[in-house]
C-alpha cells in the first residue's frame, strides 16, 4: 500500500500497532436454512463458493492486509481446533458459484441480508 493511501493513524510514527486479541475474531455467514432458498444445501454451498474472504476482511481493516489473516476455520488460529477442513468450500469463485446456483434449482426466490449496523466488526460486511 502506498504510504499516502494508508489510514491516517498509520501515517503517524508515534502510534504503535499490535494485536489486542491474538486469537482474533471470526465472522460467519449464517443462512436461515428453514426457509427457501437456503433450505437447499446446494444453494448454501453455491453462496459460500462465491465468497472471497479477503474482500470482507478489507472492509473492516481499511484495506490494510497486515491487520488480518485469511483462515478457513471456525476456531481461533493457534488453538488445537483450528483446522481448515472444508476450505475448498469458500474459494471466491463467482463463476463456479453461479454454475452451482443454477444447478441447485434456485428459482429466484427472495433473499434478505440482515445487517448488524451497530457492530463495527461485522456491520461493513453487509453494506
Amino acid at each position: 500500500m502506498h504510504p499516502d493511501l494508508a489510514p491516517m493513524p498509520r501515517r503517524d510514527a508515534d502510534i504503535k500497532f499490535g494485536l489486542a486479541n491474538p486469537t482474533g475474531t471470526n465472522g460467519v455467514p449464517r443462512f436461515n436454512h428453514l426457509h427457501p432458498p437456503f433450505n437447499n444445501v446446494t444453494v448454501r454451498r453455491a453462496v459460500l463458493m462465491g465468497i472471497n474472504q479477503n474482500d470482507y476482511m478489507a472492509l473492516i481493516t481499511g484495506g490494510d492486509g497486515s491487520l488480518h489473516q485469511i483462515r478457513a476455520s471456525m476456531f481461533p488460529r493457534g488453538s488445537h481446533l483450528a483446522k481448515e477442513a472444508g476450505a475448498q468450500a469458500m474459494r471466491g469463485d463467482v463463476d463456479r458459484a453461479g454454475a452451482m446456483l443454477k444447478a441447485s434449482g434456485y428459482n429466484g426466490e427472495k433473499t434478505v441480508l440482515l445487517n448488524p449496523a451497530d457492530l463495527v466488526t461485522v456491520g461493513p460486511w453487509a453494506m
